[in-house]
This record gives C-alpha cells, sequence and structure tokens, in this order.
C-alpha cells in the first residue's frame, strides 16, 4: 500500500477521485457530499492502481479541518485509515496550531491516541480538537 499526496486537482487525482465523488454509497458513509478546493489536500491510499482509500486536509489560517476519510470496505482493518491519518497530523502540524475533526464512533478511541480531545457532539459525530 501506498500514500501518494494530492494538491486540489493534481495530475490524476480527478480521474482517480471522481468515481468516489460521485459515489451515493460514499456520500452516505461519510454522512456529507464531498468537496475539494485550493484549501484542500488529499491522501490517497493505492494497492497498486486501485485506490483503497482517501482523505483530506483542509487549511485556513492557522486552522486544518481533517475531512472525508474513507476506506473501502473490502479493504478495512488493514490499518489504511491509521496511516493516512498521521500522513495527515504530520502535514497539519506543520502548517496549523489547531487541527479539527469530525469523527464517527469508530474513530474517536483512534483520535483520542492522537492527541484529540472532544469539544461537543451532534447526533452521531463528535466535534474532536488537537492543540499545539
Amino acid at each position: 500500500m501506498e500514500i501518494k499526496q494530492y494538491a486540489h486537482g493534481e495530475g490524476d487525482f480527478w480521474c482517480k477521485m471522481g468515481p468516489f465523488f460521485a459515489s451515493r454509497q460514499v456520500r452516505n458513509e461519510l454522512g456529507i457530499a464531498m468537496s475539494s478546493d485550493e484549501s484542500y489536500t488529499w491522501f490517497v491510499a493505492f494497492n497498486g492502481d486501485e485506490v483503497v482509500g482517501f482523505a483530506a486536509v483542509e487549511i485556513t489560517g492557522g486552522t486544518a479541518v481533517l475531512r472525508h476519510a474513507y476506506v473501502n470496505p473490502a479493504n478495512r482493518a488493514n490499518g489504511i485509515y491509521a496511516k493516512m491519518l498521521e500522513a495527515r497530523m504530520a502535514y497539519a502540524k506543520g502548517r496549523a496550531s489547531l487541527i479539527k475533526v469530525t469523527a464517527n464512533v469508530d474513530s474517536i478511541e483512534h483520535l483520542r491516541g492522537h492527541g484529540f480531545t472532544a469539544v461537543s457532539t451532534r447526533g452521531q459525530y463528535t466535534n474532536m480538537e488537537w492543540h499545539k
């Protein structure tokens, strides 16, 4: 497995990611339609040429927001989410003093292990923050 970093729209980004942006299954699982602009940096996990997961970081001022983390169901429990989180954290820590994320129940404990604390809960989602 290899994780490639993409700036918004860089190289073959849209060719690789377009099907996920259009997928109703991905949108339903994430709980929101995906978006991207120049403030986003993407981390895409590949197994050969196959996209097996992806996640983004949006940087605005001194704040980074972790967005759109997804791993294909057939590839879960293989550490892909953890590797993408580590890559995004390393990237964000060099550019922001505050990192925010909206977590589902499956990722809360993992995020706590990386220094995130819960700040609020909205329905099934928990807003968490990491401070430098």
